[in-house]
């Protein structure tokens, strides 16, 4: 399979763990970690057991590492709950719409935090 480096290198920065921890999690050898690591563009060639291994120790979706998908694994959490608050909103009968929107506002805060390249500058 071929891992999209640029990726896999913005999951290893978000976890703030050296490679050889994000190794340890993914159960595969620090020297197969630091290949993907140094390559540039693309990583073809990495077996499906340790993309499995990588994907969960780095908290993304394999379709996410692969370059399929737009949204890393941790952003999916916050896309569904963002769903639920903003269903809450839309369907209170209570008169707590406002409500419903600022935690579905906060949820979309935290989703823009955790997808990569759309870090909030500071």
């Amino acid at each position: 399979m071929t891992i999209d480096v640029d990726r896999f290198k913005a999951a290893v920065r978000a976890t703030k763990l050296p490679l050889s921890e994000i190794a340890k999690r993914a159960g595969v050898n620090e020297h197969t970690v630091r290949r993907c690591f140094s390559a540039d563009g693309v990583k073809t060639g990495v077996r499906s057991d340790v993309l499995i291994g990588l994907c969960n120790a780095l908290d993304v979706s394999a379709d996410w590492l692969l370059g399929i998908d737009g949204a890393p694994g941790a952003a999916a959490k916050y896309v569904e709950e963002l769903g639920v608050y903003l269903a809450r909103a839309g369907n209170n009968a209570t008169g707590d719409f406002a409500l419903g929107l600022q935690e579905g506002a906060k949820q979309a805060r935290r989703l823009a935090e955790v997808i990569p390249g759309r870090r909030a500058r500071r």
